[in-house]
């Protein structure tokens, strides 16, 4: 699991947009570049598939469902990878089409915001079984962690901001002074 992570993050650490969210401070890593690649696009995709059938477990029939741009490509890619699992846009997808009681998976590239949370609680008013989130990468933020615990999701990600944070001080993208300034944020944030 460590191995994967740091693979993950070397992979994510390849690209100027998760360079540039570190030595900035940016508050979201657009995923949307790293996928455009298509090396780090199999590796990621691939390693999202394996997840996700990990966390399906013996559920049977699940759908992946996500609600942003790059969360929706991840899920998407990964639906049509896996037998036993569906696609849904959750901001076009008729969701009273879908068969009452259904396992339904979130997706997200990157879990900042707790947007999911509201669209779990849409599809569990619908009579959906929603468990879960499986995301690229975690903020880690005091707020997500406890809105999703509050919400009953468990969070899976490839990666997270800690991980990242250390793999680009070890290879000099960000220095002793960057990385103090992130942690601090990341302890304030939420």
């Amino acid at each position: 699991m460590r191995n994967q992570k740091k693979a993950v993050t070397n992979k994510l650490l390849q690209h100027k947009e998760a360079q540039s969210y570190l030595v900035q401070g940016e508050e979201y890593m657009n995923n949307l570049s790293v996928l455009s690649d298509s090396g780090s696009s199999n590796f990621i995709l691939s390693l999202m598939t394996e997840k996700i059938t990990r966390v399906m477990g013996d559920r049977g029939k699940t759908y992946l469902a996500a609600v942003s741009e790059t969360g929706l490509l991840v899920a998407k890619k990964c639906a049509e990878k896996m037998e036993s699992s569906s696609f849904i846009d959750m901001n076009t997808h008729d969701l009273k089409e879908i068969k009452a009681n259904s396992n339904i998976l979130l997706i997200e590239d990157v879990l900042c915001l707790i947007h999911c949370c509201d669209a779990a609680a849409t599809l569990r008013n619908l009579g959906h079984q929603v468990h879960d989130i499986i995301a690229i990468y975690s903020s880690q933020s005091e707020l997500v962690k406890s809105s999703y615990k509050e919400a009953s999701i468990t969070i899976h990600a490839l990666t997270d901001k800690r991980t990242l944070m250390n793999q680009a001080l070890k290879q000099k993208i960000i220095n002793d002074t960057q990385y103090h300034e992130v942690s601090r944020s990341m302890s304030n944030s939420g």
